[in-house]
């Protein structure tokens, strides 16, 4: 007979049983409503050349703006705006300049040429105030390992870490 190996037994979640589904779910907390939670992780997904990467930087400037997402569909949490670190994979910082900018008419109040300008854009000074809290970073041609198995955090982890402290 083998012993158990304290060590490497997983940690396993609890089982819910059904009757906890007759009290009351807990609220979400969403970071954009009915969109994405604060604190979980999401994923955009689709063929490329569809947008997923301008709609990614689109949500991370509504987050440092304080503005509704997709014509208004989507509105920033309860947690308000703040600082956002964007982190391209694929993009170099030129794509992201040039998306980036896409947006920034989009988001302006003075280039927004429609009725919704006022409601789903802010005027010029403001927003550059507000979007001085998205920093982006290219990780095209990086290595990038967050994680080792066995070994948790890697430096480039910590690197990027650092970085978004400053």
């Amino acid at each position: 007979d083998a012993e158990l190996d304290i060590d490497n037994v997983v940690s396993l979640p609890d089982i819910i049983t059904a009757d906890t589904f007759f009290a009351p779910p807990p609220k979400h907390n969403w970071l954009i409503e009915g969109l994405l939670e604060l604190g979980r992780v999401g994923l955009i997904v689709g063929p490329g050349g569809t947008g997923k990467s301008t709609f990614a930087l689109q949500l991370c400037a509504a987050v440092a703006a304080d503005l509704p997402v997709c014509e208004g569909v989507y509105e920033i949490g309860q947690h308000g705006s703040g600082a956002v670190l964007y982190l391209a994979g694929e993009e170099t910082q030129d794509d992201i300049h040039r998306r980036g900018h896409t947006i920034e008419t989009y988001m302006c109040e003075e280039t927004r040429a429609d009725e919704k300008a006022e409601v789903l854009s802010l005027p010029r000074k403001r927003l550059e105030n507000k979007l001085s809290h998205l920093h982006t970073m290219s990780l095209a041609g990086y290595s990038t390992h967050f994680t080792e198995e066995g070994l948790g955090q890697t430096a480039f982890y910590d690197a990027i870490l650092s970085k978004a402290k400053e």
